[in-house]
Parts: structure tokens; C-alpha cells; sequence
């Protein structure tokens, strides 16, 4: 049975997914990554079969079916929060890039969360 680590829901759907990866310092996208997602938090959980199958494609010799441009964003430094907050004051790169709201939630989230967040 499913039930997610970030937000313990038990309610999930198949997607296959995108992921980038960093492979010797180098960004790399592999997509169509089949994964269990949670409905309430977006986590995306991969299979172990799945996870080794990605292993193997981003550290064997596949040649890339396309190339892509990336832009590259830094957070200054002073800009970087404490990081000894309590854990309950967590949020997914998805909640921070607002796919919680446009994905899962519609806007205003159902969940009462401020800002369409969800707090882990």
C-alpha cells in the first residue's frame, strides 16, 4: 500500500515523470520515468526497478535523443535562509516553483495552505 513519506497520504497516481540529474558535474534530463505520485503533495516515489533502469541510463553510453538550453539561477548568499529550521517549515522544490498550485491544488489550494504551500 502507498503512502507517502513527506505528507503520509495514502492516495497516489502512475505518471511518468521528468527528472534532471547531475552526472559529473553535467545537468541531465532523463523523462518518462515511471513513479508513484502523491495526489495531496506531488512526491514523486520511484519503483526500485525504475530507479535502476535511471541508474543505468545516466551512467551508460545512451546517446541523447535531444538537447536542451538551461538557464542556471543562483540564490545569493546572503540570501540563504537559516537552515536550521524546524521541520515542519519544509517545501518541496514544487512548492516553491508553484506546480503545488497549478497541479495538484487549483488556486486557492482546498487545503487551506498559506499560499497554496504545503507545509512538510
Amino acid at each position: 500500500m502507498f503512502r507517502c513519506h513527506v505528507c503520509s497520504s495514502t492516495e497516489s497516481r502512475e505518471e511518468l515523470v521528468s527528472e534532471i540529474f547531475q552526472i559529473d558535474g553535467k545537468p541531465v534530463l532523463v523523462e518518462n520515468i515511471p513513479a508513484q505520485v502523491c495526489v495531496r503533495c506531488g512526491e514523486e516515489i520511484f519503483s526500485r526497478e525504475a530507479t535502476e533502469k535511471v541508474r543505468l541510463i545516466v551512467r551508460g553510453k545512451k546517446k541523447p535523443i535531444k538537447s536542451v538550453q538551461m538557464d542556471v539561477l543562483l540564490m545569493p548568499e546572503n540570501e540563504i535562509p537559516d537552515m536550521k529550521i524546524s521541520i515542519g517549515n519544509f517545501y518541496s522544490p514544487k512548492d516553491l516553483t508553484g506546480f503545488h498550485e497549478s497541479t495538484i491544488h487549483p488556486r486557492p489550494c482546498p487545503c487551506n495552505h498559506p499560499n497554496g504551500l504545503a507545509p512538510r
